[in-house]
């Protein structure tokens, strides 16, 4: 039951910075705010074997990629990322 909980709350997570991306007023604050870490535990989170978070893993990293060149760079930058696992 802890488990679906935390994957839950996960996902939840996520689709909150989904949303918060979306809102171009939040594009700077985002920007300053997200370290590589964030980026890092976003694209572990999409090779987890839940449907659910693995969508919002990617929707998180479309939108955060939609703020420019910086959070691609950000993405891009992360650890397998980009390319075979």
């Amino acid at each position: 039951m802890a488990i679906v909980c935390t994957l839950s709350r996960m996902s939840a997570a996520l689709l909150m910075v989904s949303a918060l991306a979306q809102v171009e007023s939040n594009e700077e604050v985002l920007l300053d705010s997200l370290g590589g870490d964030t980026y890092e535990r976003i694209v572990s989170l999409a090779r987890i074997h839940d449907l659910q978070l693995i969508i919002a893993s990617l929707d998180a990293l479309y939108f955060l990629s939609e703020l420019g060149e910086t959070s691609c760079e950000n993405i891009a930058a992360v650890q397998h990322c980009i390319g075979r696992y």
